[in-house]
């Protein structure tokens, strides 16, 4: 009884400041008590904007219901209305913040559709480019690699012959003119193995020297840095065109916005009631995907089923225990203050910094988009020409070894 009464003194103060959205949400918390016929009626005529009339039937039924004495516990009270205060506060942030990153968002689906295309392909050049330098310094590496193998391979040859050979001198009579022949030439076996083995060690050396070379080659770091770049790039261009949401008027816009709000204030996650907090998560989820696709009809259709009985309790209402009054006041007064945190980098944010800068965004496009043109065509020279002029400088352990390697592959690739 209590309740009713205080939702339908808080309906006719908002009648009082036509605020439209207050009377909505408290027309939504009377219909869990429309099994009383006086509410049900106040319902209809608030739901048919009959305000007038309404507020007669309200000031009756207050009249009617104030013999009724009704115990108030004033600690309860307060701290019930300062976690509502709570939730309301929790909300415009949530609110505020949304604003902010749709603003990014907004920004960036611009991004990618008027240079996204162009910046892709900037990145791809660069890339190609720093291959092409070191193109020739992997090459020097995989030759180092290969004499290293082969001499690998040379030796477990040699290892197969020497083992024959103890074999059959094991099996050879000490006294047969043969087995002194075979000892001479085990001797010259080993003597051969070694110095492979040597040679092998050589090898590895070099190209475990000349391998470090490369990966403190600046070309190398530079190359890994642009890779990585073009790569990530790449991955959010590619997902941005396969969800790439419906092109909206500024009137349909400002209308998602609306209705994104309301439908959020009946299902955010961190007021509603303990029990209901996981499918409150869940509902809030689609909805801000739907939201980020910019998909008017489902955000419209998510808002009507909470409206009709989705829509979660606010704790504010539901809680009557002080302990947990208390310690749900904590949670929302942390949720709070990590928020107003977050709202501080997202306003630091460079993308958030432009977007909200910018007095004219097809005249920003179009410049930003004429100066990454020039860039692209200057890096197309540069792959299709210039580079082919660049000497690749050789480190010093290529300085000390390359005379020793094929001279005609030196000769070929000079």
């Amino acid at each position: 009884m209590n309740q009713i009464m205080k939702r339908l003194e808080i309906i006719k103060s908002s009648i009082a400041i036509e605020d439209e959205e207050l009377i909505t949400s408290q027309v939504i918390k009377l219909k869990e008590f429309d099994d009383e016929e006086d509410i049900k009626e106040i319902i209809n005529l608030l739901e048919n904007a009959n305000f007038l009339e309404v507020l007669n039937k309200i000031e009756h039924y207050l009249a009617s219901k104030s013999a009724v004495r009704v115990y108030v516990d004033k600690e309860l009270q307060s701290l019930k209305l300062e976690l509502k205060a709570l939730e309301s506060q929790l909300q415009k942030l949530t609110e505020e913040k949304n604003e902010y990153l749709n603003t990014i968002n907004d920004f960036n689906i611009q991004y990618n559709i008027q240079v996204g295309k162009i910046i892709k392909g900037i990145l791809e050049l660069k890339q190609k480019i720093k291959e092409k330098k070191l193109k020739e310094k992997f090459s020097d590496l995989e030759n180092f690699k290969n004499r290293y193998e082969n001499g690998q391979s040379e030796l477990k040859e040699y290892e197969k012959k020497l083992n024959d050979l103890k074999n059959k001198i094991e099996n050879t009579d000490v006294l047969d003119d043969e087995y002194d022949r075979l000892l001479d030439e085990l001797k010259d076996l080993k003597s051969q193995y070694k110095q492979k083995e040597k040679e092998v060690e050589q090898n590895k050396d070099k190209y475990q020297e000349y391998e470090k070379e490369i990966e403190e080659d600046i070309d190398t770091q530079e190359y890994e840095d642009i890779k990585r770049e073009y790569e990530e790039f790449n991955k959010e261009y590619e997902d941005f065109l396969s969800k790439e949401g419906n092109e909206l008027s500024k009137e349909e816009e400002e209308k998602l916005k609306l209705i994104y709000r309301k439908a959020a204030r009946l299902c955010h996650p961190d007021i509603v009631q303990e029990e209901l907090k996981e499918k409150a998560t869940q509902f809030m989820q689609l909805l801000n995907e739907a939201y980020g696709k910019k998909d008017l009809k489902q955000v419209k259709k998510l808002y009507i089923q909470l409206e009709n009985g989705a829509g979660f309790h606010a704790a504010s209402d539901s809680i009557n225990n002080k302990e947990i009054l208390k310690s749900k006041i904590k949670e929302l007064r942390s949720a709070t203050e990590s928020l107003k945190e977050e709202l501080k980098e997202i306003k630091s944010d460079e993308v958030y910094k432009i977007a909200t800068e910018i007095e004219d965004f097809s005249q920003y496009f179009k410049s930003l988009k004429n100066d990454l043109l020039k860039e692209k065509e200057r890096l197309e020279n540069d792959f299709n020409g210039a580079i082919e002029d660049v000497k690749i400088e050789k480190g010093p352990i290529f300085e000390e070894t390359h005379r020793d390697i094929n001279k005609e592959f030196w000769e070929s690739e000079f």
